[in-house]
């Protein structure tokens, strides 16, 4: 979805969706940030991000799940945008399957 015109409000219900989809929780009030010299860059991955994406930004997509008192899991993804399909730039390893360090 990190596609030229799509906005991370699509972005963030889609990835609510497919949490509750899988039976996971939620709680989260953002899902990425793009990437700039700010720490936290738009557009976001939330609830009020209107701004699209465009070819040439560079953003995360952050998955996470957390299971409170016992363990956590956090990926992310650094993806530029194209106009066609996402171009992963954080291929440092295959990032389907979770190390557990």
């Amino acid at each position: 979805m990190v596609r030229p015109g799509n906005i991370g409000r699509q972005l963030f219900e889609r990835a609510g969706e497919l949490h509750k989809e899988s039976g996971l929780l939620f709680p989260y009030a953002h899902n990425d940030p793009s990437v700039g010299p700010q720490v936290h860059e738009h557009p976001l991955i939330n609830p009020f991000e209107d701004i699209p994406y465009r070819p040439g930004m560079v953003t995360t997509v952050e998955t996470r799940v957390r299971f409170l008192g016992k363990v956590g899991y956090h990926m992310e993804d650094l993806l530029e945008v194209t106009e066609g399909a996402p171009r992963l730039l954080s291929d440092a390893f295959d990032n389907e399957e979770i190390f557990v360090i």
